[in-house]
């Protein structure tokens, strides 16, 4: 609530603005890169003060910001709708593996020295910023939504695939909050790093299979299968 609050308040004003520049998108990837390697540094000087909390708290704000972005920019660099999915699999795919990689390595590094791990981190947000300058300048609103947008975002198709995401993440976030209390058993944390890891494996097997099923099934089937899966695992 803490972290996404911020974000949900002021992305109303800015969001239509960035829309309607030129590489507006682009620059917000640009500023939330370039505020979490700062964020990162400051962090490496405060790990064992109360500074620290501000700061991670401003580096989860740039997180959200920079996630919603990143979503807004795929529809922008792909041809068609098929390539959309097969996009946002890759992408999800590519943060898994990377992800689980960089964690395991900084993780190491912070074991010896948190500073350093948090200075590696703030170079890796350097690189990303580098590599946001090849994302296109398009505008992606130039003007603003009309009457038809409007009704199509609150048709009955948009309106329940929103119900049943928000039904997925309230699940998965409540069955995280779950976990927490296994950390108290005598083998807490190797049962919620074996959760962890199931999550992880999860994720990728799915971004994987949705291409596929894409080629033959609707989103509405997929999303469908999808939640029929939890509620059987569950």
């Amino acid at each position: 609530l803490v972290s996404v609050a911020p974000f949900a308040v002021v992305a109303p004003a800015i969001g239509p603005t960035v829309d309607r520049i030129p590489g507006g998108r682009r620059m917000v990837m640009q500023i939330t890169s370039v505020s979490r390697a700062l964020l990162y540094l400051l962090m490496a000087f405060h790990t064992d003060g109360l500074l620290l909390y501000p700061l991670v708290f401003g580096a989860m704000v740039m997180q959200k910001t920079y996630a919603v972005s990143k979503s807004a920019l795929v529809p922008t660099v792909v041809r068609n709708d098929t390539e959309l999915v097969e996009a946002n699999s890759k992408l999800s795919l590519i943060s898994g593996v990377f992800g689980a990689i960089s964690f395991s390595v900084l993780a190491g590094i912070g074991k010896l020295n948190a500073s350093l791990a948090l200075v590696v981190g703030a170079g890796i947000f350097m690189f990303a910023t580098a590599a946001a300058r090849r994302l296109p300048r398009d505008v992606v609103a130039s003007a603003p939504a009309a009457k038809k947008e409007k009704a199509e975002l609150r048709s009955a198709g948009v309106v329940l695939a929103t119900a049943a995401m928000v039904l997925i993440r309230a699940t998965a976030g409540f069955l995280t909050f779950h976990l927490f209390f296994w950390l108290r058993g005598e083998f807490g944390l190797v049962w919620f790093g074996t959760a962890a890891l199931a999550t992880t494996l999860g994720s990728m097997l799915g971004n994987l299979v949705a291409p596929v099923l894409r080629r033959s099934l609707r989103e509405e089937v997929m999303l469908t299968i999808a939640l029929s899966v939890i509620a059987g695992a569950g």
